[in-house]
């Protein structure tokens, strides 16, 4: 489903400012599939962690212990000026996502998500240590995909996810070039 856009760059400040998504948002493309794996799918016998659906996917996840992988990404607040938020040239993905520049030595984690989407290719993920814990304590998720998220909220918890933000609330900062 489309969501409401503006054209030029993602603003991630008037997302704030605002609490719409939209200034984080492009027109829809079409013709590009997300097709990805970062980390290879855990071997056969991976002690299974956790099965549940992702209502922001739609997708059926399953979370793996494996040994040690580098994760894709860094935690950091919403509201930390290294942050650049950019649209991602090799999908139709229409939501920004934050970068960050790469670390000299990314942490690793030992639990990997694959994603499974009835009619297209599984997704493999390495999980933050950060994340895992907030999953396993049942708090607030720390979302990668923060815009796509907020698209998909029902009103009053996006109001109370962009006060989050606005305070520092952790996102996923991906590796950006």
């Amino acid at each position: 489903m489309p969501y409401p856009h503006t054209l030029g760059p993602p603003d991630f400040a008037e997302v704030l400012r605002t609490g719409n998504p939209k200034h984080c948002c492009r027109p829809p493309a079409s013709g590009k599939q997300n097709k990805h794996a970062h980390v290879p799918f855990p071997p056969r016998g991976s002690t299974v962690l956790l099965k549940r659906p992702n209502l922001l996917h739609g997708s059926r996840d399953t979370y793996y212990e494996v040994d040690p992988v580098p994760c894709n990404v860094v935690v950091r607040p919403a509201n930390d000026a290294a942050i650049e938020w950019k649209y991602d040239d090799l999908s139709a993905r229409q939501c920004a996502r934050p970068h960050v520049e790469k670390p000299d030595l990314p942490m690793t984690t030992t639990v990997v998500k694959v994603a499974t989407r009835p009619g297209k290719p599984s997704t493999t993920h390495a999980v933050h240590p950060a994340c895992w814990e907030a999953i396993k304590a049942g708090s607030r998720e720390i979302p990668g995909d923060v815009i796509a998220a907020l698209c998909r909220m029902p009103r009053k918890d996006k109001a109370q996810e962009v006060k989050a933000l606005r305070k520092g609330a952790l996102v996923c900062c991906y590796f950006g070039s």
